[in-house]
């Protein structure tokens, strides 16, 4: 038994001989080996996956197609996730520092293993309650700020707001 791989179309000759001498020959038309990389795509983290120590990536993308029909389509396989250029485990990331960007980004692999790179995105981690107030005396807002208390529960504070650092006052 011999295995062969094959990369590109066309008819492919086998023979075999057996004890006595007699030779077989036989042929295959071999069509659509997928050669095509996966379709572009970019991955996502929700707004509600994202705590103070970590998020979720989601990614989705299909296998290419061509307009001629030559091609095969094998379909995705995998996903493979990236943090800072690092490969992780899984698309759950955690154990990351609170208030702080990262670049993720993802490479899709299609049955027949061709890869495509995803568009890098950068994801911020929230800011907990208690790392805003000490901070700074009072938290002003120029952007809409997400903080996180000790339980996870998530605020958002409004562009243009105030926070004392009794967290008792919130003035606009």
């Amino acid at each position: 038994t011999q295995t062969t791989t094959l990369s590109t179309n066309g008819t492919r000759y086998f023979w075999t001989k057996d004890g006595t001498g007699n030779v077989n020959v036989a042929s295959i038309e071999i069509t659509k080996i997928d050669k095509l990389a996966p379709k572009e795509f970019t991955p996502t983290v929700s707004e509600s996956s994202i705590t103070t120590t970590g998020f979720t990536i989601t990614a989705t993308t299909q296998d290419e197609t061509d307009t001629t029909g030559a091609n095969g389509t094998s379909g995705i396989e995998r996903y493979e996730y990236y943090l800072n250029g690092k490969k992780q485990e899984s698309n759950k990331i955690e154990n990351l520092q609170q208030n702080t960007e990262y670049t993720v980004y993802v490479i899709a692999y299609d049955e027949a293993g061709n890869s495509r790179i995803s568009a890098q995105i950068s994801v911020k981690t929230n800011m907990s309650v208690t790392q805003a107030i000490q901070k700074s005396t009072v938290l002003s807002t120029t952007e809409n700020t997400t903080l996180e208390d000790a339980y996870g529960n998530k605020v958002v504070v409004p562009a243009g707001f105030k926070v004392t650092n009794d967290a008792t006052t919130v003035d606009k």
